[in-house]
């Protein structure tokens, strides 16, 4: 819909709107608009936010008596920012329990008697969540007072105190009262000391958060008298500490069992710069511990040759015991003005993989059509140490500063430098670089003095000796807009590996509305998914640019021939003018692959002009024009990828047309296809047989193993190989595979039919560097023997990650239950931990009268709270923190899938149960997955009373529950489910009704996990409210709740969260949207 006026917008996006204006600019804005507009304005729908920040008492007297109150009811925030407003406000009107939606107050600039009289009024409102207070009184006060009040308010989670000076005016009187504070997030934007932290921290056993911006030394000795444990506290931030470590040591361990997050600042007490002791500390105080935040300011001194325990290489080398890496907790030295700080702090990564995040705008072009597997050295950057240079505006960093940190330098293996100095020039960036030979990235922000001197420096000895000596293999420069000032950094670093550029103009934004305005970059992208006719036929008359783009030579071109009666043209006007061009030439199959072929060699031949060609693909070629064609493409330097279909009556000998592509000299990609049988494949050996450059190979077409040997003789450089079907050989298998495949990391073998000893003996010869292996086998039960593969894989395949394993049989097949090639025989034969422990996944799938077994690597079927949920997330919580949740921890590699599934709409019946009943007892399945439209309630309720110990239930659809989800709760077949079953997790697809729900709620009483992929026309509001109000009675252990929905937005995550805040008590939840999810999460 397409809306040109603001009236024309719906409610809902009006609210949205209003979310982020202040009440009284919207009174003052809309209300006067139209009817509709009022009646929204004030409607109770709408809550409002209030924030005074006018000056004028006439204006803010106005606001209060024409908006605040007569909307006291309606207002959620309340925000004052100085103490006139606050003055003007509270000498007409109080804050009582009419404002009983009031959920925020900010007061700023406030007088401390004011306070406590404000304080006193607040007791009335049911929902304060969040006070944030700051003090501006140049008198004596006792901040005692004001905190039992504070504590006093019922349902205050968020506090936040500052006050204006360094110290307290007055030390705080430990507080008389005995009613403990529900406060879980307290920040204190002053200086305490201890003692006085202590008193505060008796009164808030719920907290979570702390934050105090100092703490300084006490008159008095620590009084160890917490007498309660803030079981709750899982993250500190101390900014600024300046008291003893002896002195905090006995704080910290009174308090810090399940700490899990700890910031703090030191400045100048070099007694915290013991690593052995910080590690003790921690190890036994904070087991819990997961992100250590620490950092020690001094300033750099003239004579920096102190004795070594003070010195900074001295208190840096304290802390490299794997203690630190191990937790991947990073040190860094920055130097700053005339100061340097030492840190540590959580790892966090700054080079970026290879694909890594490059899911948009990818242009890719290489020499080969597999994935390129790049063997890169494996490094851990956890242990590294960095040197960072940051700006300041008073300071620049000069020789003189550096040389003072000469000794640092010698003694610190820094691996990392970040300069962050635009005034550091490209002299005193080599003398740097000189002093640190073991840095092996560079990140340099700025490049302002590199115009005037690169071109005179190249040459000097200091540049020279960098080259020579430096280790660097990853650079970022920023604000780049010269070409040599990427050459000087090229020549600098010639084992750089990793450059990232960033443009000073990088960050500009340009709005294109016309395809003509668009770049020629961005056209070539374009013009990248298009075939080379439909470019001279759309764009070439449009104007004389875009005519000089298309027959620019930068623009190369893709032909797919599809159309033997515009092929004579197209040879004519497109292809033979721009065979320099064109990098692919596609030639379709049926129905006319055969005479397209045919018609194009009429008019044209592929010869040496077509030096950019690298892929072609011939559909439904014979066997002569094959080989004549083939002997012509020698004459192509870049033909990278070979696509052959061959389509011929007789069964000719491939020996022939191999001998002719292993002569190709570029080739890396080959897939061969032919529907003939009874393939002969005789290739002569000769003295010095010329090896193909091969490096992925598919053979689609019957193959034995013999056969296959011969191919791969030719090829030594063989990455990938595929093969469908490989076939018995009428002799056995020639052991006689003279050259190794060092090369080859990921091997297919579908509809398998050749034995396993012949197999045995193949894989044996060509396996050693092997990395994936997919094997399909249809009823060959020699297969099925666990243990034998388990012997190969370890003796024959050290280096295999990833193991596909398919084994296909009819279900009346599946006899004697005594027998080991039974399904519970086999399945249980590749239990051993070998399995488990490489992460490699049993299932078994069952669909029409078929059942097939898989073996394949664990793909994570249930995710974890904020799992990719990056965007539209509305939290209300009773901690300010991150919830860590500690759930069970439960490994699914050992787990066991049954997979039912429907084929051509023949689902599986009683009949076919009663065939498996004995496997599905036998076998101790953990997980079901049904993808069968046709399965009936009953049936599955018969297959989970057969399946005790699952623990997840998939279901695609649920069409039939609506039906018989009302007669059936009460059968035998439900009760005994319902008593014995132990599901936790549960998905279930396509649900439109609330009975749907209702039934699997009442099934699974013990469900976490439930995720519901909802329909067009389903009433997401309503199944919330269900599941909300069945959360209290039948399922009080879901913590975890899934909405798929196709059209997810803001709008439907507001809704749902209204729902929830309306509809229950606790309201600690968090609930988020990533694409059509909606993922609502709870903390039990």
């Amino acid at each position: 819909t397409s809306y040109t006026y603001f009236e024309n917008l719906s409610n809902e996006l009006l609210y949205e709107i209003f979310e982020y204006l202040d009440a009284c600019d919207i009174y003052e804005s809309f209300s006067n608009l139209n009817i509709r507009l009022q009646n929204l304005i004030i409607s109770p729908s709408i809550l409002l936010r209030i924030q005074l920040t006018s000056k004028s008492t006439s204006r803010v007297e106005y606001r209060c008596q024409h908006v605040i109150i007569p909307n006291s009811h309606r207002i959620r925030f309340l925000h004052f920012h100085d103490e006139s407003l606050i003055n003007t406000f509270f000498n007409h009107y109080i804050i009582d329990s009419s404002f009983h939606r009031l959920e925020s107050i900010r007061l700023h600039d406030i007088k401390a008697e004011k306070l406590l009289t404000i304080l006193i009024y607040l007791k009335s409102l049911p929902r304060l969540f969040s006070l944030n207070i700051t003090i501006m009184d140049k008198s004596s006060y006792d901040l005692g007072n004001i905190y039992s009040l504070i504590f006093s308010l019922s349902s205050l989670k968020h506090n936040e105190v500052g006050t204006f000076g360094n110290k307290l005016p007055n030390i705080i009187s430990h507080l008389t009262n005995n009613k403990f504070s529900m406060i879980e997030y307290m920040a204190i934007h002053n200086c305490y000391t201890l003692n006085q932290l202590n008193s505060l921290l008796h009164y808030t056993p719920q907290l979570r958060h702390l934050f105090c911006h100092g703490v300084i030394k006490s008159d008095k000795k620590f009084k160890k008298n917490l007498s309660m444990k803030l079981l709750h506290l899982k993250f500190i931030c101390f900014e600024e500490v300046s008291v003893s470590f002896d002195e905090f040591e006995v704080f910290i361990k009174e308090i810090f069992p399940q700490l899990q997050i700890f910031r703090i600042g030191i400045f100048r007490y070099k007694n915290y710069l013991d690593g052995n002791r910080w590690e003790q500390l921690i190890k036994e105080y904070m087991p819990q511990l997961k992100r250590f935040y620490f950092s020690f300011t001094q300033d750099i001194k003239k004579d920096m040759q102190t004795n070594l325990i003070d010195s900074t290489d001295g208190f840096i080398n304290q802390f490299n015991s794997p203690f630190w890496s191990e937790r991947k907790w990073f040190r860094e030295l920055k130097v700053y003005r005339k100061t340097m700080i030492f840190s540590i702090f959580p790892y966090k990564k700054e080079w970026i993989d290879l694909h890594e995040h490059m899911n948009t705008d990818t242009y890719s072009k290489q020499n080969s059509m597999e994935d390129n597997y790049i063997s890169n050295r494996e490094k851990s950057d956890h242990g590294i140490i960095q040197f960072t240079i940051e700006y300041h505006e008073d300071f620049d960093v000069n020789w003189r500063s550096i040389k003072r940190l000469i000794p640092t330098f010698k003694a610190i293996h820094f691996t990392h430098l970040n300069i962050e100095d635009n005034g550091v020039c490209i002299n005193l960036l080599l003398n740097i670089l000189r002093l640190l030979p073991n840095i092996e990235s560079l990140k340099f922000s700025f490049m302002m003095a590199l115009p005037l001197e690169s071109s005179s420096i190249e040459h000097t000895r200091n540049h020279l000796l960098v080259s020579v000596t430096n280790k660097i293999t990853k650079v970022k420069l920023g604000q780049v807009t010269e070409e040599h000032e990427i050459e000087f950094f090229i020549n600098l670093f010639p084992q750089i590996e990793y450059l990232e550029v960033h443009s000073r103009f990088s960050d500009e934004r340009t709005l294109y509305t016309c395809l003509e305005n668009l770049s020629n970059e961005l056209l070539y992208e374009i013009f990248e998914y298009l075939d080379a006719y439909d470019i001279y036929e759309s764009f070439s008359n449009l104007n004389i640019r875009l005519q000089n783009l298309i027959t620019s030579s930068s623009l190369l071109l893709r032909i797919k021939l599809d159309s033997e009666s515009l092929l004579e043209d197209r040879c004519q006007h497109v292809i033979i003018p721009n065979s320099h061009r064109i990098l692919s030439l596609h030639f379709r199959g049926h129905p006319c692959g055969e005479l397209l072929i045919d018609t194009f060699f009429n008019h044209c031949i592929i010869d040496s002009s077509f030096h950019r060609l690298e892929s072609i693909l011939f559909n439904d070629i014979k066997t002569e024009k094959l080989l004549t064609t083939l002997f012509y493409l020698n004459a192509l330097p870049r033909l990278f990828s070979l696509t052959i279909c061959i389509n011929d009556d007789d069964s000719p000998d491939l020996g022939n047309i191999y001998q002719l592509i292993f002569s190709l000299p570029t080739l890396k990609y080959n897939r061969l296809l032919t529907r003939a049988d009874d393939l002969q494949i005789t290739i002569p050996h000769v003295i010095n047989p010329k090896f193909s450059t091969i490096e992925y190979l598919a053979v689609h077409y019957s193959c034995t193993l013999n056969q296959l040997n011969s191919l791969l003789y030719y090829t030594p450089q063989l990455r990938r190989l595929s093969c469908c079907p490989v076939t018995e050989s009428d002799e056995n298998f020639k052991n006689d595979l003279s050259i190794s495949l060092p090369h080859l990391k990921f091997i297919c073998f579908e509809e398998v039919s050749a034995s396993f000893d012949e197999f045995e003996v193949f894989i044996k010869k060509i396996s050693s560097q092997l990395q994936i292996l997919k094997i399909y086998t249809l009823q060959n039960k020699t297969y099925l023997d666990g243990s034998r593969w388990e012997q190969l894989i370890k003796e024959y395949m050290p280096q295999l990650k990833k193991f596909y394993f398919s084994f296909t049989q009819d279900i009346d097949d599946d006899r004697m239950i005594n027998s080991k090639y039974s399904t519970d025989g086999f399945i249980n034969r590749f239990s051993s931990p070998f399995w488990s422990e490489r992460k490699w996944f049993r299932e078994i799938q069952v669909y029409c009268e078929t059942m097939i077994f898989l073996i394949h690597p664990y793909k994570k079927q249930w995710a974890n709270l904020h799992e990719q949920m990056n965007t539209d997330t509305y939290s209300k919580q009773n901690s300010m923190e991150d919830n860590y949740i500690a759930n069970r921890k439960q490994t699914d590699h050992g787990i066991i899938q049954l997979t039912i599934e429907d084929y051509e709409d023949i689902g599986l019946n009683g009949q076919s149960i009663k065939k498996l009943k004995s496997s599905l007892e036998a076998i101790q399945f953990t997980h079901l997955n049904i993808h069968d439209d046709t399965m009936s309630i009953n049936l599955l309720l018969t297959i989970l009373r057969l399946l005790p110990n699952i623990e997840s239930l998939k279901l695609w659809s649920i069409p039939i529950v609506k039906l018989e989800s009302l007669f059936i709760e009460h059968t035998k077949n439900h009760l005994s489910v319902l008593a014995i079953n132990k599901i936790t997790k549960v998905k279930l697809g396509q649900v439109t009704e609330e009975q749907e729900i209702q039934f699997f709620i009442n099934l699974c009483p013990y469900v976490k996990y439930l995720e519901v992929g909802c329909m067009s026309d389903t009433d997401v509001p309503l199944l919330m409210k269900l599941i909300l109000m069945n959360r209290m009675t039948r399922i009080p252990d879901l913590c975890y709740l899934c909405f798929i929905i196709r059209m997810a937005d803001e709008n439907m995550v507001r809704t749902l969260a209204k729902i929830i805040d309306s509809e229950i008590v606790n309201d600690n939840y968090t609930i988020q949207r990533s694409g059509n999810k909606i993922i609502v999460h709870w903390k039990l």
